[in-house]
């Protein structure tokens, strides 16, 4: 139960609100999770009043305030344009006018497309106080365990990428039963990330070039089953988007 609201003009404020432990209190993170607070008496802090809602390129680097609403990367046409197809498909245009940026990280799990997307893009996070940096694929294998008092505060993504993603789904409306997507840097170097399944996006390969990527996507994804289904069908449906993926990355195409 909700038994403080808090919505400070201060970072400094909002960290020594997010440290107390007494009321347990939580980023409200947009707004779009509150169904999942129970039991607890808890507080939660909305951070719409701070200057976290900056979009900056710094080199090759996007930075983006963790309060930047998704629907602003749709209406201002920011970052890949296979980003904001993923915001569109995932997100209402009633939730994207609310969600942040932000919020999708800390609230997502592993059948978000833009989450799987942003783990293919390899982003970092910067953490207040201190302005400490941390790939998101090592934030969610601590996301259960994350220390209070921290608030995130940027997003920065590589701009210099090709990236892409698809998916497959019972229906246009539901959350995607299995999603893959591939960034590609100059370099060569490739990511492949799979979703639509657990509490978070799996990273299949991270390598100099996409070499061996369908083995490694079918021995991760057989062990993929629940409800929504086989981990047969993920790895041989799998192995298809792959292809297709890789296909466009290597021909130039818009998937």
């Amino acid at each position: 139960m909700i038994i403080e609201y808090h919505r400070p003009n201060e970072v400094e404020e909002a960290i020594r609100l997010l440290r107390r432990n007494k009321p347990k209190t939580l980023p409200l993170a947009g707004g779009t999770r509150l169904g999942q607070f129970s039991g607890d008496d808890i507080a939660v802090v909305d951070f719409q009043n701070l200057p976290l809602d900056q979009i900056e390129v710094v080199g090759n680097t996007l930075v983006i305030g963790s309060m930047v609403r998704l629907s602003r990367f749709i209406e201002e046409n920011i970052g890949e344009k296979a980003i904001q197809q993923l915001i569109e498909r995932e997100f209402p245009q009633n939730i994207r006018n609310m969600a942040t940026i932000g919020g999708a990280i800390l609230c997502e799990n592993g059948r978000s497309e833009l989450l799987a997307g942003l783990l293919a893009l390899d982003v970092q996070l910067v953490w207040l106080p201190g302005s400490k940096e941390i790939r998101l694929g090592d934030y969610l294998a601590l996301r259960e365990h994350w220390e209070t008092g921290s608030l995130l505060s940027e997003i920065h993504v590589p701009a210099n990428v090709q990236f892409r993603s698809e998916s497959v789904r019972r229906t246009p409306v539901d959350q995607p039963q299995l999603s893959v997507s591939v960034c590609r840097w100059p370099s060569g170097r490739t990511r492949i990330v799979v979703g639509g399944f657990g509490n978070a996006p799996q990273l299949v390969l991270d390598g100099p070039t996409g070499a061996g990527a369908e083995i490694a996507i079918r021995s991760l994804l057989r062990q993929a089953n629940d409800e929504w289904a086989s981990g047969e069908y993920r790895s041989e449906v799998g192995v298809v988007l792959l292809r297709r993926l890789m296909d466009a990355l290597d021909e130039g195409k818009t998937a």
